[in-house]
């Protein structure tokens, strides 16, 4: 494997790490959600965006980051 291989596949691994990151906070929501939030908006909004970042970079991340890419090795196209 070459240096290139081996940073695509830390961002890729780093990607995961978000993906479980955000797995961690789906039963916040699931609680918010199934002990009602009628005056608690606030918590379940907090919640879902704290999930939905996490997915957010993780997805970008997956894919792999291709401005990082070809910030990091700017002489081949990804």
């Amino acid at each position: 494997m070459k240096a290139r291989d081996i940073f695509g596949l830390v961002i890729r691994l780093l990607g995961v790490l978000f993906f479980y990151r955000a797995a961690e906070g789906v039963p916040l929501i699931w609680r918010v959600l199934s002990v009602g939030f009628r005056h608690n908006w606030s918590m379940l909004f907090d919640s879902i965006f704290m999930v939905a970042w996490q997915l957010a970079i993780a997805w970008w991340l997956v894919q792999g980051a291709p401005p990082v890419m070809k910030w990091a090795y700017p002489d081949r196209e990804t």
